[in-house]
């Protein structure tokens, strides 16, 4: 078992290094890397644009499939399930 004398030593120790962490990120939050201020973060946001499939364009799946449009068929040359849904894309292995 630990004395109280260690067990004092260990926890001065630990409330020590809580506290210079403590000043550390308060001293890089008062730092701001350039920033205007009060501003604490710079958050970018970049938005994707959506637009009409043409022939040639690449499109990829979220599993690695990759693939070329080479056709763009109407509704009704397109195959369709047994209650009358059209499918929206076709595949070829």
């Amino acid at each position: 078992m630990l004395s109280i004398e260690e067990l004092i030593k260990n926890y001065e120790e630990v409330v020590a290094e809580s506290e210079k962490q403590y000043q550390e990120k308060v001293a890089k939050i008062k730092a701001g890397d350039e920033l205007g201020q009060g501003v604490l973060k710079i958050v970018k946001v970049y938005i994707a644009s959506k637009y009409r499939l043409q022939p040639g364009d690449k499109m990829a799946g979220r599993h690695g499939n990759k693939g070329v449009v080479s056709k763009i068929a109407p509704v009704e040359d397109m195959p369709y399930s047994q209650d009358g849904q059209p499918v929206d894309i076709v595949l070829n292995p």
